[in-house]
C-alpha cells in the first residue's frame, strides 16, 4: 500500500509538471503571437484546456494499469497466503493427531490392565436377576496382589486367580446401577485403580428395550403444525415381545392407540398416522409387554412446533405384571 502511494504521488507530480509546461509553452506562443512573430493559424501548441484532458486521460491510464498490476500481484499474494494457511493448518491436524496417538500410547504404557472381559447369563426373570462373570489380566503383579471391581457403590473382589490374571462370578440384580467402574489393585498398602468397561445395568442384556429409526419433516401451515415420515421401532431381543401399542399424543392428550406387535417384531417401518389434530408437539408413547411378565413404557416427543421443553416430558420405564415400577429413566 505504501509503495501504491508513492507511485501516485510520482504521477500526480509528473501530471501536474506536464500540465504547468503546457500552459506556459502556450503563453509564450500566444506572446509571440501578439508581437506578430508567429501565426497562430499554423500554431502546434495545443490548448491549456487540451493539455490538461490528454494528461488526465494518461494519468487515468496509468492508474487503471497500475490498479491492475496491483491488485494482480496482491491476487497472488492472498493466494499464496492461502495456500501457507492451508499447510499450516494440514501440519497442525497431523501434530494434533501425533500427539493424541502419543498420549494413548503413554496412557497404555502407564495401564496396569492388560485386558478385562465380562458376560452375563443365566436370568432369572422371576428373582430379577442374572450371572455375572468378570475377568482382568494385569500387566504386573505379585504374589500378595489382590483385585477387586467397585462400580455403583459396591465391591466385588475377583477371588479366582491364576497367574496374573483374575476372575469371579457374582448374582447381579437386575435392575442395580453398576456404573462408574473401576478396577482396584491393591499390593499391600497401596491401592491403584483404572476404569474398566462393565453392564451397567444387567437387563439391558435380556429386555427388549426399544429405540427408534426416523425419519420426519415437519413444517407450520395456517397456523397448524403439519408432518409426515415414517419410523421402526428397533429392540434388542424381539423374540420376547408379547404385545406392543403405540400411542400418538400432543399436549398430553392420546390422539390415537395403534397395535403394532408385528412391525416391532419384525422390525417393520411404520409410515405415522395423517390427520392428526396436533397442537404443539407430536409424542410417541411406546407400551411393550414382554412374555416373562415386565411392561417397557417409552415416551418420547418426535416434533414440537419450537421450544424443546417438551423433551422434558421424555421417559423410560420398567413396571412389572402388577404395575409397580421397577426402573425409571426420565432423561433429565
Amino acid at each position: 500500500m505504501a509503495s501504491l502511494a508513492i507511485y501516485l504521488l510520482i504521477i500526480l507530480g509528473v501530471a501536474a509538471m506536464l500540465i504547468l509546461i503546457g500552459i506556459y509553452a502556450y503563453n509564450r506562443h500566444l506572446d509571440k503571437v501578439v508581437r506578430g512573430e508567429e501565426r497562430d493559424t499554423h500554431s502546434n501548441i495545443p490548448e491549456p484546456g487540451q493539455t490538461v484532458g490528454a494528461v488526465y486521460k494518461i494519468v487515468l491510464m496509468v492508474l487503471v494499469i497500475i490498479s491492475f498490476l496491483t491488485i494482480s500481484t496482491m491476487s497472488g499474494k492472498i493466494s499464496a497466503m492461502e495456500n501457507t494457511l492451508n499447510n499450516l493448518q494440514n501440519r497442525l491436524s497431523t501434530m494434533e493427531y501425533e500427539l493424541s496417538s502419543m498420549r494413548e500410547q503413554e496412557e497404555d504404557a502407564l495401564k496396569r490392565v492388560e485386558y478385562s472381559e465380562w458376560t452375563v447369563t443365566n436370568p432369572n426373570y422371576e428373582n430379577r436377576t442374572a450371572e455375572v462373570s468378570f475377568t482382568a489380566a494385569l500387566k504386573e503383579f505379585s504374589d500378595d496382589t489382590t483385585v477387586s471391581v467397585s462400580a455403583g457403590g459396591k465391591e466385588i473382589p475377583l477371588t479366582d486367580r491364576s497367574g496374573g490374571t483374575f476372575s469371579a462370578r457374582f448374582t447381579a440384580d437386575f435392575f442395580d446401577s453398576y456404573d462408574n467402574a473401576r478396577l482396584m489393585i491393591h499390593e499391600g498398602d497401596r491401592t491403584y485403580s483404572e476404569y474398566v468397561d462393565f453392564p451397567m445395568y444387567v437387563f439391558w442384556d435380556y429386555l427388549p428395550m426399544p429405540a427408534y429409526d426416523c425419519r420426519f419433516s415437519s413444517g407450520v401451515k395456517l397456523g397448524k403444525l403439519t408432518y409426515e415420515g415414517e419410523y421402526a421401532v428397533v429392540t434388542g431381543h424381539p423374540e420376547e415381545i408379547e404385545s406392543a401399542t403405540i400411542s400418538y399424543l400432543t399436549d398430553g392428550k392420546t390422539l390415537k392407540t395403534m397395535d403394532i406387535t408385528k412391525e416391532v417384531q419384525n422390525g417393520e417401518t411404520i409410515t405415522v398416522e395423517q390427520g392428526l389434530a396436533l397442537e404443539s408437539d407430536l409424542t410417541f408413547e411406546l407400551e411393550i409387554a414382554t412374555k416373562t411378565g415386565y411392561k417397557i413404557v417409552h415416551r418420547n416427543v418426535m416434533i414440537y412446533e419450537a421450544s424443546p421443553d417438551f423433551t422434558e416430558e421424555d421417559f423410560l420405564r420398567i413396571y412389572d405384571k402388577n404395575g409397580n415400577l421397577l426402573w425409571e429413566d426420565d432423561y433429565k
